[in-house]
């Protein structure tokens, strides 16, 4: 019985399947963030994870997990070699004499979707009506390393984790008037994907400052 509350509520979120499907856009923190720089870069770009490996977690709101019965991937490998690309056009000089080269690898996503309500609210809500609402969240953990073209010395090795989260809302019976679903702007997959990219877009945000950093470590040398 402990895990019917869960499998009702996601079951009614997500009509037994979702997919996410994160956009690849750079985000305008990334542009303000940047300093394009008189340099030719190579970006090299290994995702670990196979979009099919996927897969959101369930958590109740004291973080033990539990069995939905539902299957929610997300799909984001393709957007994030995209958004890698559009930052490589935005932060190097295809000109420029010094060339380095960076490899950038995502070796862990993490989905997660949190209620932040127990079993005893969300039976009531499940068959009373009401809302129940959830912390929708994502972390994308990899490393970079900078490497001179020329001499293939490593100028800098360093983890790198990008994170975001959104709130959810979902209404059943009398509370579907104030849910987001029920409005028609958010339903859960999009809030995902669209906090996966924010997610990301912070992981390049770590990656241009590492990027920097080595510059900087090889004008002093």
């Amino acid at each position: 019985m402990r895990l019917v509350p869960g499998l009702l509520f996601v079951s009614i979120l997500l009509a037994g399947c979702a997919t996410s499907r994160m956009p690849a856009t750079l985000s305008e923190a990334v542009y303000v963030a940047m300093d394009p720089v008189d340099v030719k870069g190579t970006v090299t770009f290994t995702s670990r994870v196979p979009d099919d490996s996927i897969e959101v977690r369930f958590l109740y709101p004291d973080g033990r997990p539990y069995s939905s019965g539902t299957k929610w991937k997300i799909q984001q490998n393709d957007a994030m070699r995209q958004m890698v690309k559009e930052y490589s056009l935005a932060k190097f000089s295809p000109s420029a004499r010094k060339h380095i080269k960076v490899k950038l690898t995502v070796d862990a996503i993490d989905p997660v979707y949190q209620k932040h309500q127990g079993i005893g609210k969300t039976l009531l809500v499940a068959f009373l009506g009401g809302e129940l609402d959830a912390t929708v969240s994502c972390k994308h953990m990899g490393s970079v390393v900078v490497e001179d073209s020329t001499t293939n010395r490593v100028l800098i090795r360093k983890r790198v984790i990008g994170s975001a989260s959104d709130e959810d809302v979902q209404g059943f019976g009398t509370g579907t008037q104030t849910s987001y679903r029920w409005k028609g702007k958010d339903k859960a997959e999009l809030i995902m994907a669209r906090v996966c990219n924010a997610s990301f877009n912070r992981l390049l945000m770590q990656m241009d400052r590492a990027i920097d950093q080595a510059l900087l470590v090889d004008t002093k040398r």
